[in-house]
Order: C-alpha cells, then structure tokens, then sequence
C-alpha cells in the first residue's frame, strides 16, 4: 500500500484472501487477521475474506473477518466442512450497501439455489451432523500428519508450506529437483506418478501465475479421501521418488 503511494500509483481497491488457502493449507492467525481487517478499512480497501475451508484447521485457532470488520465480504461454502461438495451450495455475508449490488447480480445470473440443496443444507447444523462431520476433521488430521511424517523422511524434500487447514500439502522441490530445460518439471512429475504409481498429486500449474516458472517446480498433496487410500498413495509415492531423482539428476549431467 505504501510502495503504490510512493510511486503514484491507484489505490489498491480491493483484497481477496483465502484463510485456510489452496493450495498451500496455510492461514493467518488472530492477530494477521485483525490486522488485514484492520489496515483495509483504513485504507478504504474492500476485504473478501474467503472463509470456505473455515472448520477444518489443527493446531493454529481460527478466525472470522467477520470479527474485525464491519465492511468485509466473507464468502463460505457447504462444500468442504459441510461434506456437500456436490450440492455447489454457498452464502455470503455482506456489509449494508452491498445487499442491494449483489441482489441484483444475483437475480440476473442464477436467481437462487435449488431448493432440495437448501433444504440439505439445514441438517448442517444439527448436533448428529456436526458430531459426524467433526470425525471428517479427525480423520484429515491423522491423514495430514501421516502425509507430514513421510514427506520428512525424504531428505531430498525440503520445503512445504504451513499445512495449517484444509486438506492440502503443498510443496516445493526447488530448482535442484526439476530440470525444466529437459521437460522435467512437476507437471512431468506428477504425469508419470500417475502413469507408473496410479497416484495423482496436481502439479503447482493448476495455481501459481503462469507468468512465473514456481508452478512446474510444485505440487499439491490432496488428503480429502480416506486414510488408508491416502498411506497407499504416500507408499507408492516413497516407491517412485527414487526414480524422479535419478532422471532428474541424468538430464543435469
């Protein structure tokens, strides 16, 4: 915000943050949070916090724009808490005199959701639904961890974003274990992961700009499915990576 005044550049109008974020699983604290909320309403920048994996985090406490901020956007979802990743289900929660605005977009793009989905939703926050979608949240925090342990045994492997919520594992083998000039990136990677393992992990491509080369040197981890689908995946993974190393290392030499 400083460096744009300094140099005369517009205002940054608006902020889109994803706390738990995908790809990564990282999130802000109380305390970063607070203080978003707090340098945007000084500056006059619109908030939208994008809460939509709120529910599912371990050991960092989560919080709500919604604390902070009486101007913010907050935008959730059914789908990933709730389990209804099907039902393509949402809400927002909007300051005043954004009603009116996002009304009217509203009524001219898809008018409401259907209605079975919204009756679905209710049983959301019954104490038997929430009971049985908290034993979700165990079993990706047995799987996260499970996943971290791995990945740590793999001394090649050394840098990995915060995996604070979600269900993401996002890591970066850095320019030593790619060799793009040879078609060896993690795009590759993950290409022949699933070719020879059956194991899919989605190459950084999917998420980082494409202006840039960090994305064919990272990949995401998903553990939204089971535990024991997830130690099979990170077997067959700890199997294949010798391979990776090697063709990475012949194309350098």
């Amino acid at each position: 915000v400083d460096e744009r005044k300094a140099r005369g550049k517009k205002r940054i109008r608006g902020v889109i943050l994803s706390s738990p974020s995908n790809p990564t699983g990282a999130m802000l604290s109380v305390t970063e949070l607070k203080d978003m909320c707090e340098l945007c309403e000084k500056e006059g920048i619109r908030f939208l916090s994008d809460e939509i994996y709120h529910g599912i985090s371990y050991d960092k406490e989560a919080a709500t724009a919604l604390s902070f901020s009486s101007t913010a956007i907050v935008i959730n979802s059914f789908s990933k808490y709730y389990s209804m990743s099907g039902w393509r289900l949402g809400w927002m929660v909007l300051p005043p005199d954004l009603v009116d605005p996002i009304n009217t977009l509203q009524q001219n793009m898809f008018i409401n959701a259907p209605t079975i989905s919204q009756t679905a939703a209710i049983q959301c926050w019954e104490p038997e639904t929430i009971a049985e979608l908290e034993t979700h949240v165990a079993k990706y925090r047995k799987s996260r961890e499970f996943i971290l342990k791995q990945l740590d045994s793999i001394s090649e492997i050394k840098s990995i974003a915060p995996a604070d919520g979600g269900f993401y594992v996002y890591i970066d083998l850095g320019e030593e274990l790619v060799c793009r000039g040879k078609g060896l990136g993690s795009t590759e990677m993950c290409r022949m992961l699933l070719e020879e393992k059956g194991v899919a992990f989605t190459p950084g491509t999917d998420f980082e700009d494409p202006a840039g080369n960090l994305g064919d040197r990272r990949f995401r981890i998903s553990y939204a499915g089971g535990t024991t689908v997830v130690a099979d995946a990170m077997d067959h993974f700890k199997d294949y990576w010798p391979s990776w190393v090697k063709r990475v290392k012949d194309a350098k030499n």
